[in-house]
């Protein structure tokens, strides 16, 4: 399902990435990265994660502390390469327009991997460094949340 609209591949204002070594398999980190309903991902910032259908064209709501809604659709999800691209469709309360985030794990030897994520979008009543210290803030918080799941300190 492609849900992309004109303007989609024009840059955005914001970008932000967070990488995170995790002392644990690939493979066994996608489980919970690529886990469309998975809590961990969430990084405490969300009660809850719907979702309807599986894989590219799948739809996640993510139900923030209060009921505020945030929904996401998978644009391109990848097991093999252990990738997804998703992007809100609607940003709810967030001061954000045009959100695309992707999120990939690389293997780093046998027993550990490399959690990537990177987000990018513009801002919507709200300054372009204070979504950047907002982005790169939940970046970093769910790369954390995740690598201690596995045990990272």
């Amino acid at each position: 399902m492609n849900r992309s609209k004109p303007g989609d591949a024009l840059p955005r204002a914001v970008l932000c990435r967070a990488n995170r070594r995790i002392p644990a398999g690939a493979d066994q980190v996608w489980r919970v990265v690529g886990d469309l309903g998975s809590a961990v991902i969430g990084g405490g910032m969300i009660e809850r994660v719907d979702v309807s259908g599986t894989g590219a064209g799948a739809v996640r709501r993510l139900i923030l502390p209060g009921g505020a809604v945030v929904e996401e659709a998978i644009e391109e999800y990848d097991a093999d390469q252990r990738r997804y691209t998703y992007r809100m469709l609607d940003c709810g309360p967030l001061p954000m327009g045009r959100y695309l985030g992707v999120a990939e794990v690389f293997a780093a030897g046998p027993d550990g991997s490399i959690l990537s994520w990177t987000a990018m979008a513009d801002p919507v009543e709200i300054d372009t460094e204070a979504l950047r210290t907002m982005l790169q803030h939940n970046l970093d918080t769910v790369v954390a949340t995740v690598a201690a799941h596995f045990g990272a300190s």
